[in-house]
């Protein structure tokens, strides 16, 4: 009997530790959310929030979130999120919503929920897990990270899906505006996507003082409706000892001075462009510099050597002088091979054009 009492003791403990646990689950649960606004970086809030997480070889898991902190200057994704389900596994729309100005989930709920959040794996920087750019933020975030003075030596980066500057779709918030001011334009409300399609429109990779170094792999998508109306304009301002894959763009560019290309506007070090093209019309509206469909001109590092290969342009490239339809000058080692021009090439002086290469100072 004793031995039959003490295994009924323990069952009944054990039962007792499980309802207990069962009920604090429900009373947990039981927390009527309405117009809840979760502050994901210090939340206190009785909530079920699972990360969904993919790795670098696409596999999906599963992380329960830790006092709902979520990783958010490592990990983004899009407005939607992906959702919350209720007790009975039905999902229950338009409950959760992230705001990327104040890095909050907003959450609108009158039942008990589990959420799951989509975090997309941003990756590491290294050639088989590249820094992955899904969004026009993530790509305006490189630009700026190289402009404070992060060169992103031998880093890498994928483009991920194509991207459209004048499509709210490739933004994670296209009216957001903790950018704040970019295009020249002080009272315009610094909406992002206003901010970098008009005045002086987007701001390049790189600058003469903190050159872009890494390595941009657009993986064969497109980036669409770029526009700049400055002083040396292109995607990337300069880069040294880069290499630019697997892209092609397609926009407007007016530089009023300096050198100016679709990719690049200045180039140094053993740079490589490999299979990119050109779709952007470039005009320079200076009586200076260098133009070029897919670079405006090099510098004259001692020794570099830059090679332009599997690449085209399409687009009208008008300059004042030193113009042609891959790159405008050069005074480097150049190699251009399997390379075409179907753009109009304009030269207002009247010297230094071609559909390749307007003028060999190497």
């Amino acid at each position: 009997m004793q031995v039959i009492n003490k295994k009924i003791i323990v069952i009944f403990i054990c039962l007792s530790i499980f309802i207990f646990g069962i009920c604090k689950l429900f009373d947990k649960e039981k927390v009527v959310l309405d117009d809840v606004k979760l502050d994901i970086n210090n939340s206190k809030d009785n909530l079920a929030i699972y990360i969904e997480k993919y790795d670098e070889s696409g596999n999906a898991s599963y992380v329960e979130s830790d006092n709902n902190e979520f990783p958010t200057d490592d990990y983004v994704y899009n407005k939607n999120l992906s959702g919350c389900l209720d007790s009975n596994s039905n999902e229950v729309s338009d409950a959760l919503n992230y705001n990327y100005v104040s890095k909050e989930i907003n959450l609108k709920v009158n039942k008990p929920v589990t959420c799951y959040v989509y975090y997309d794996y941003k990756g590491e920087g290294t050639e088989t897990i590249p820094y992955k750019i899904r969004s026009i933020e993530d790509l305006l975030d490189l630009s700026l990270n190289t402009i404070k003075g992060n060169n992103h030596t031998n880093e890498y980066f994928k483009l991920t899906r194509d991207l459209d500057f004048r499509d709210s779709n490739s933004y994670n918030d296209s009216e957001r505006t903790d950018y704040g001011e970019l295009n020249g334009i002080d009272d315009d409300g610094n909406k992002l996507m206003n901010e970098l399609t008009t005045g002086t429109g987007w701001v390049p990779i790189g600058t003469s003082n903190n050159n872009f170094y890494g390595i941009f792999d657009g993986n064969n998508k497109r980036i669409d409706n770029l526009y700049l109306k400055k002083s040396s304009a292109g995607l990337f301002l300069v880069i040294n000892n880069a290499t630019i894959k697997n892209l092609t763009l397609s926009g407007d560019i007016k530089m009023t001075s300096g050198n100016g290309g679709g990719f690049v506007s200045t180039t140094f070090g053993n740079s490589i462009i490999d299979n990119c093209h050109n779709e952007v019309n470039v005009t320079s509206l200076a009586n200076s510099g260098s133009t070029g469909g897919i670079i405006g001109g090099t510098g004259g590092t001692e020794g570099a050597k830059l090679i332009i290969k599997n690449s085209s342009n399409k687009g009208n490239i008008s300059g004042s002088n030193n113009t042609g339809g891959i790159i405008g000058a050069h005074a480097t080692d150049l190699t251009i091979e399997n390379s075409h021009n179907e753009g109009i090439i304009t030269n207002s002086l009247g010297q230094h054009a071609g559909g390749l290469l307007g003028r060999d100072n190497g």
